[in-house]
């Protein structure tokens, strides 16, 4: 196991980090942008997604840091603090794909495939 895909359930990133301490854990992209556009009024979801996308759309992860510090600059100039404060703290939890080759980065991001499959079994 070297990748684990999830949203940020505290419970389940620890047993990740006992039970799997090799594996790297990293937050699901759409569950990520869910949480921060609960921050942002209905208004600005489609820029703040398009900034968002810019970050993981670099071509690795130091590119991907640096791109974080200007957006949650943007976002604190538009009063948006609170979603500022989760980017700025919570982007490289989202940022785990980027030690695998590329040709894999689109398909490990999320995990809503894997939760698409599991609601259909159900």
């Amino acid at each position: 196991m070297q990748l684990i895909i999830s949203d940020a359930c505290r419970g389940l990133v620890e047993s990740i980090a006992e039970y799997l301490p090799d594996a790297r854990w990293q937050r699901c992209m759409v569950h990520f942008y869910r949480n921060v556009f609960s921050h942002v009024p209905s208004t600005k979801v489609r820029e703040v997604c398009h900034m968002l996308k810019a970050i993981h759309a670099q071509e690795s992860r130091k590119a991907a840091q640096e791109k974080a510090a200007p957006v949650v600059e943007d976002l604190r100039r538009q009063k948006l603090g609170k979603a500022a404060d989760l980017v700025e703290t919570h982007i490289d939890e989202t940022l785990s794909s980027y030690h695998f080759p590329d040709s894999h980065w689109l398909k490990i991001r999320t995990n809503n495939p894997l939760e698409r499959i599991m609601r259909e079994i159900r």
